[in-house]
């Protein structure tokens, strides 16, 4: 449970302070085109995936037998990088107006720190389909974050807010509203 947590705080945090850290990012033009948020969601998605199952084949028939954990860092560094610069090098052969948002957005340096710190919480010291059904898990927590942003970041944008919140940024709005949301459903459960 505790490592749920930490992954969704993860995912949701990596959507504004990642974001927002590397300057305001043409105020979230990323949120604002639904196509692109679909497409980061769904390449995130399969880059997680990949990184998860070739890392998880790389502890148990390489770190673990040859006793080599300490490169365990190394090897997600290198597997977030490698896969990250392909979705790049795509985006850049397929279409002209992602690859724009992609790199005006620092999509790039975003989804690598994301993937490095989902490769992180992810437990590989067990069986490899326990550790792609926690993948699975963690992609699908990550697409309902990024999508629940995305959806309730346009419908803030759009609404009239008080005058004494005008001067706080929208994004910090919207996930203060998310994670009452989060606080109410984790109580739930």
């Amino acid at each position: 449970m505790a490592n749920g947590l930490l992954c969704l705080t993860l995912l949701v945090t990596s959507n504004v302070m990642l974001t927002n850290g590397f300057g305001a990012l043409g105020l979230q033009r990323n949120k604002s085109n639904l196509w692109f948020v679909l497409y980061n969601t769904f390449t995130m998605i399969l880059v997680i995936l990949a990184c998860s199952s070739l890392y998880a084949l790389a502890y148990v028939y390489l770190l673990i037998p040859y006793n080599l954990e300490r490169l365990g860092i190394l090897i997600i560094v290198m597997f977030s990088a490698i896969s990250n610069f392909g979705v790049l090098e795509i985006t850049k052969l397929v279409n002209k107006e992602m690859y724009y948002y992609y790199d005006a957005t620092y999509s790039f340096v975003v989804n690598m720190g994301l993937t490095i710190g989902i490769m992180f919480v992810i437990d590989y010291s067990g069986s490899f389909g326990e550790s792609m059904v926690y993948a699975c898990l963690v992609s699908a927590a990550y697409a309902v974050a990024t999508l629940l942003f995305a959806f309730a970041y346009s419908r803030m944008h759009n609404q009239k807010i008080s005058r004494i919140f005008r001067p706080v940024p929208i994004t910090i709005l919207t996930m203060s509203i998310m994670a009452m949301i989060i606080y109410a459903i984790s109580i739930s459960i």
